[in-house]
């Protein structure tokens, strides 16, 4: 009598024949048995079995079947399915989660939707609940939004385990507008909290346990007309620009135009709406600028700007902007969580949940609704983001960054376990991280392509408090720059005489940093583009040069209505770069300014947008025609701070 577990692996790797595959079995967690064995589709011959193609399609309509003709007082509290072998000790690290609960002997209440439900309630198997809750009834919170069914068992019981997490209700998140003084914005969910924002260090070490519509409907709305190019010389809007050995022609200047979605409050229930404008914890909302790294990895959709990820203790709701309908819910409860871009040409895409009480994480496949790979930690989590595949051999990366220092972590890859690629020092302790990003390239290809730099923003505060951008050598010694002690934004870019399309791969590069400052005695704002390099003898990074400057005039005169959000109002101004073109948005004064790195070592003025609402995030990404950049922009209502809108605007 009692719990045993069970561990099944089934590996092909290096077999010399496409049925072979070995074979292992594991009880409790000690592997008992080993064997290579043949394993043929009943009812093909052998060159049938040898087909690839065949055993695709008949491996794709495959199902597991458990406790068939099972004995008397049989039963089964969990069944997990990996889609990568595992090693004993990640067996035995989680093989006991739910025995406690099973030997309550009480059964779990599964509630199965009606089929006449309205659509944005079916589709769903509720997950079970726990013992001591009582059962309530919760509705949706996008409408008409219909979830996905769930179909693997695995996923059901990831659900299981990620629905016991005690967290605050979705309801919870931004619906006040208190002031925040940490990192979490002061919602009420004290663990999540002190996960994403506490700098003691714990440990040093992780244990690991294991296709959108291109647009939305828009309202087009001229920046300017008629005399705009005058207006623009005449320096109307308090914008100035400063370029040395360069007399810009004022016809070049462009007169954007902004294209607006309607309100969030249309598309999504009012308290969702509210939380995307709060934010997830720990991270931005669009996951941060992508322009220090070079395009290697095949684009499956226009790349560069992430979608949102809001969560709750039961569900977690993902909104992209440019997908129909915007919004989906998914039966996942967690603390936070972010998400991938379409990794291949299925469309997958990869939820990373972190469950602040269990100090676990879980990646979801939301595509084929399974679970790629478990992980357990033990140190706080201070900053997360997607980084571009190209920072670490072309796969699926996570970048985790804690008190110890920053994590690559791939749960693609065979032996999950991240990798620590940068130290944290005494002088970046105790900082709150306000931004994170990675560029460069060592020149590598493929698996063995790496990033070079990275770019950090620290602060004492998330709001008031100067910010400090911080380099650091990726997969090198850890010594950081000290950039500047007070800047307003920064942001990393790839200079202009690298090549895209370099077939041989790129040369080894770090990418330059924009920074923006503030002008002394005045409200400007002080643009400049800086080279870095490294001492190979020393591994120390400095500043090679001054690249080109500008002066942005900040001469407007009202700040415009500013919301609560989880990361503060922290940058001031947002940096952000694609290909050429850096753009510059004023968040407080909702502006955005767009210029362009020229060959000759300078910045010239492509054009500006007063928009009049605060900027609560913002992302770039390559345009529809080629050589053109599309800002997305995600700004607060002009008034309430409970509702926004998603606008874009296309350069040329």
């Amino acid at each position: 009598g009692g719990w045993n577990h069970v561990c099944l692996t089934f590996s092909s790797k290096g077999q010399a024949h496409i049925n072979d595959c070995q074979v292992s079995i594991m009880m409790n967690g000690t592997r008992i048995a080993t064997k290579v064995v043949s394993i043929t589709p009943p009812g093909l011959n052998a060159e049938e079995g040898a087909e690839i193609d065949i055993l695709n399609d008949i491996t794709a309509r495959s199902v597991l079947m458990f406790g068939l003709a099972a004995p008397s007082a049989f039963r089964m509290t969990e069944v997990r399915v990996w889609c990568c072998e595992r090693k004993e000790d990640d067996v035995k690290l989680l093989m006991t989660e739910y025995v406690s609960a099973a030997e309550m002997k009480k059964k779990f209440k599964v509630k199965i939707r009606s089929h006449k439900s309205s659509p944005m309630k079916s589709g769903l198997l509720a997950p079970p609940k726990r013992s001591d809750q009582t059962e309530t009834v919760r509705k949706s919170l996008l409408s008409p939004l219909s979830a996905p069914r769930s179909t693997g068992t695995d996923a059901n019981n990831a659900v299981q385990s990620a629905q016991a997490t005690e967290t605050a209700s979705f309801d919870a998140f931004g619906v006040d507008d208190k002031s925040s003084d940490n990192m979490n914005g002061g919602q009420p969910q004290d663990d999540a909290a002190a996960a994403f924002t506490d700098s003691s260090v714990f440990g040093s070490d992780f244990q690991p346990t294991g296709t959108a519509d291109d647009g939305f409907p828009i309202s087009k709305t001229d920046v300017v007309s008629g005399d705009a190019v005058d207006k623009l010389a005449a320096n109307v809007g308090g914008l100035s620009l400063d370029v040395s050995d360069e007399v810009q022609s004022v016809e070049s200047i462009q007169s954007f135009i902004l294209e607006s979605a309607p309100p969030l409050s249309q598309q999504v229930r009012n308290s969702a709406a509210a939380a995307l404008i709060r934010g997830p914890p720990a991270t931005r909302h669009f996951g941060g600028n992508r322009g220090g790294v070079l395009k290697a990895y095949p684009d499956y959709q226009r790349c560069g700007v992430g979608s949102i990820a809001i969560c709750g203790a039961e569900k977690t709701v993902i909104y992209s902007h440019d997908h129909s309908p915007p919004g989906k819910t998914y039966p996942i409860g967690a603390s936070g969580a972010i998400i991938s871009d379409s990794m291949d040409e299925d469309g997958s895409q990869y939820l990373c949940c972190f469950l602040a009480r269990e100090k676990r994480m879980v990646v979801f496949e939301l595509v084929s609704k399974t679970v790629v790979v478990e992980l357990q930690m033990t140190t706080k989590l201070n900053y997360w983001r997607f980084l571009p595949p190209e920072v670490h051999g072309n796969t699926l990366v996570y970048m985790l960054i804690t008190p110890v220092g920053g994590f690559h972590w791939m749960p693609l890859d065979e032996s999950p376990r991240p990798r620590q690629v940068w130290k944290r020092g005494s002088d970046l302790q105790g900082r709150k991280i306000v931004s994170y990003e990675e560029g460069g390239c060592n020149g590598g290809t493929g698996r063995g392509m790496r990033s070079t730099l990275a770019l950090m923003l620290t602060s004492t505060s998330t709001s008031g408090a100067p910010v400090e951008a911080w380099c650091l050598p990726v997969n090198g010694d850890s010594k950081g720059l000290l950039l500047n002690d007070d800047v307003l934004g920064a942001a990393l870019c790839v200079p202009p005489d690298i090549s895209r399309s370099d077939t041989d791969g790129p040369a080894e590069f770090f990418p330059y940093v924009v920074t923006a400052s503030k002008v002394e005695g005045s409200y400007d704002i002080f643009l400049e583009v800086n080279a870095i390099g490294i001492d190979p003898t020393s591994g120390m990074l400095f500043r090679v040069d001054t690249i080109a400057t500008a002066v942005v005039g900040n001469e407007y005169p009202d700040e415009v209505l500013e919301p609560s959000m989880a990361m503060g109002t922290v940058p001031a101004v947002y940096c952000y770069c694609q290909g050429r073109h850096i753009v510059v948005g004023i968040r407080n004064k909702g502006v955005v300014v767009v210029y362009e790195l020229k060959d000759n070592n300078s910045l010239a003025l492509v054009g500006q947008k007063l928009i009049g609402q605060y900027l609560v995030d913002a992302g770039v990404r390559p345009g529809v025609e080629e050589g053109d950049t599309e800002i997305v922009l995600l700004l607060c209502d002009k008034s309430t701070t409970k509702d926004g809108q998603i606008s874009k605007i296309v350069v040329s």
